[in-house]
């Protein structure tokens, strides 16, 4: 059927065509010739530079539009394209066929990547995704399928319409699917869910093209009724239908703004309409057969269109054919505009050579020059080499002039330089002695001050103390410490008595202190009961690694032994010398249990720093420990 149809159409085309009928040359600009077929579909490639044709054939051909050469033959179909269509990156091209199949190509090598099946009739439109990964198509068997580009089946299949479906469109951000059939309806779907969203009625015949808006919020349809309509999806409403001699539209396709809709007629006329406003036509005649397809190229300045004539015819677009005939125009006025400028920039140039000075002479060259930028003339450049030869002349003296005054400048200059620095010299003089007679001044006065603070003050403390005015001392304490006094130098039962008074005794034991200090205050404290504070003179048992005499040991076991033993004392790691000073001083108050493991402790912490004695101190407690042996009797 669809073969007697092609031949009734061709047949007709070429019978009905008008004699010597002529192109619109003023819109037309390039045919591409070499088809031995009928053209059912074009593509431009996303940069605009190429078109591919697919026809009554079992090939499709790739045109490279900047000289309208072949550039590519792809050969694989067993019947007729359909349907040709670039991925959104230009490095694949989709093809339907009447075998029932739908093939992806390598652009650049030629290769058929992937070819789908599924169909079980001629698949009549398919077109990408925005994302390049799946695709949509419609065939006679009455269903819409989806797919993935890399798999052999579709993921999802759509039906809905009654009979043939004639076209498929992809919304720019993939969210919806249209597709227009043979029962009159436009169906738009959900691309994600398949769900059908809203039926579009309206044409009075079967239904051969679909094609959103750039913004996916219209869609324009043309059908076997002549009429192109458009449509506003948010609501589903005809806002617009365009007629041409009730001749059926083939195809449809939006500018890349959506101002216009371009449709392909059985009359072989190709049309443009203004989507937005009044109706404007731009009527494209050239054809000698139906026009089956038509595209728009990515720019917009092109318009392509494939015909039963078998021949492709690339026109220009209304508003690139009035952009370019306005650029005609503009040509002409532009070379009387330059005309005019010419003669104002020649004669401001004489006009200012007539006085000539630099700043007049500079001007004149500019003029010149810029009049000679419009048009070329003997008689200004010879003025243009006479008026920079006058200039480099007064240029020439004038920097002689400045030199002069530079030098004479530069000398007064100088001298005016050379006693400010002498005056500075004879300042600066005074003020550094000025400066290190006051320094000396300030350290010998805090010298003193501090000399006389730390002599005074061992006294003071001993004063205050015993009146109680502890906040006062203090501060003074605090300062005489600041000043490098030595605390040595103060009287030991005062400076326990300052802390006393101003409640810190904790924080006496942190201040840096002498320790036989500490050690006299936790005596003090151990014999009058206060065994917790006693402990905190101590350090916590740190104070231990500062003795020196076996005195201060003597001195630590006897308040250890008031405090009733705290093992807590004695359980850090000390120095060697510190294990050694309290076992002797353990031994020496017969404290056996404790000297034995004082040594235990140093052979842990300091196993090779072990000497004879300590074996011998260990041997003599374990001895003294023992029971005495009882008494025989003769």
């Amino acid at each position: 059927m669809k073969i007697f149809f092609l031949c009734v159409c061709v047949i007709g085309s070429c019978i009905c065509r008008p004699p010597g009928l002529a192109a619109q040359e003023s819109l037309l600009t390039k045919t591409l010739k070499g088809n031995s077929t009928i053209i059912y579909s074009l593509a431009f490639s996303p940069d605009g530079k190429y078109l591919a044709a697919g026809g009554a054939g079992n090939t499709l051909k790739i045109w490279r539009l900047e000289d309208g050469a072949c550039v590519k033959t792809l050969t694989g179909h067993n019947s007729f394209t359909n349907s040709v269509s670039f991925s959104p990156d230009g490095k694949k091209l989709l093809s339907a066929s009447e075998d029932t199949t739908i093939k992806i190509w390598n652009v650049a090598t030629g290769a058929c990547l992937n070819t789908l099946k599924g169909h079980t009739d001629f698949v009549l439109s398919a077109a990408f995704f925005p994302d390049g990964k799946r695709l949509a198509s419609v065939s006679a068997d009455g269903t819409l399928k989806l797919w993935r580009t890399d798999a052999k089946a579709p993921y999802k299949t759509l039906k809905g319409h009654a009979g043939y479906i004639y076209s498929v469109s992809v919304a720019p951000d993939g969210k919806q699917i249209a597709s227009g059939g043979v029962d009159r309806t436009v169906k738009i779907w959900d691309a994600e869910s398949g769900v059908r969203r809203m039926t579009l009625e309206g044409h009075s015949d079967a239904v051969n093209s679909v094609a959103f808006s750039p913004k996916g919020t219209y869609l324009a349809s043309g059908g076997d009724d002549g009429s192109v309509k458009i449509w506003r999806l948010k609501d589903g409403v005809c806002v617009k239908t365009f007629t041409a001699d009730r001749r059926p539209v083939h195809s449809v396709a939006y500018s890349p703004d959506g101002t216009y809709v371009f449709s392909g007629s059985g009359d072989g006329t190709a049309n443009a309409w203004s989507a937005i406003g009044d109706v404007q036509q731009t009527e494209y005649k050239g054809h000698g057969g139906l026009v089956k397809s038509v595209a728009v190229s990515p720019d917009g300045s092109y318009l392509a269109s494939g015909s039963f004539d078998k021949t492709i015819k690339l026109w220009l677009t209304p508003w690139e054919a009035e952009r370019r005939n306005r650029e005609i125009r503009t040509s002409e006025q532009i070379e009387t505009e330059k005309d005019v400028y010419y003669t104002t920039h020649y004669e401001t140039g004489l006009l200012a050579m007539s006085t000539p000075t630099i700043a007049n002479l500079e001007l004149s060259v500019s003029h010149f020059t810029k009049a000679l930028s419009y048009r070329k003339n003997a008689d200004c450049e010879a003025k243009l080499g006479e008026a920079t030869e006058l200039l480099g002349i007064k240029k020439v003296e004038e920097a002689k002039d400045l030199a002069r005054k530079q030098r004479e400048e530069l000398n007064a200059r100088r001298q005016r330089e050379l006693l400010l620095k002498q005056r500075a010299a004879m300042g600066l003089k005074a003020l550094a002695g000025l400066i290190v007679f006051l320094a000396i001044a300030r350290v010998v006065y805090k010298t003193k001050k501090k000399i006389g603070f730390r002599r005074a003050f061992p006294d003071e403390i001993r004063t205050a103390t015993a009146a109680g005015d502890y906040e006062k001392v203090f501060k003074q304490y605090t300062e005489y410490k600041a000043l490098g006094g030595n605390i040595m130098n103060l009287p030991q039962e005062d400076l326990l008595r300052l802390y006393h008074g101003i409640g810190a005794l904790d924080k006496l034991p942190r201040e840096n202190i002498p320790y036989n200090f500490l050690l006299g205050y936790a005596a003090k404290f151990a014999n009058s009961g206060n065994f917790k504070t006693a402990l905190v003179m101590l350090r916590s048992g740190q104070l231990l690694d500062e003795f020196r005499k076996p005195e201060d040991y003597d001195a630590f076991v006897d308040i250890f032994e008031k405090a009733n033993r705290p093992e807590n004392l004695l359980m850090r790691k000390f120095k060697s010398a510190t294990y050694s000073g309290l076992a002797e001083a353990f031994f020496k108050v017969k404290d056996y249990t404790s000297c034995k493991k004082i040594c235990a402790f140093k052979k842990q912490f300091h196993a090779s720093k072990l000497s004879r004695r300590d074996h011998e101190l260990v041997s003599l407690s374990q001895e003294a420990a023992l029971p005495a042996a009882p008494e025989t009797t003769a």
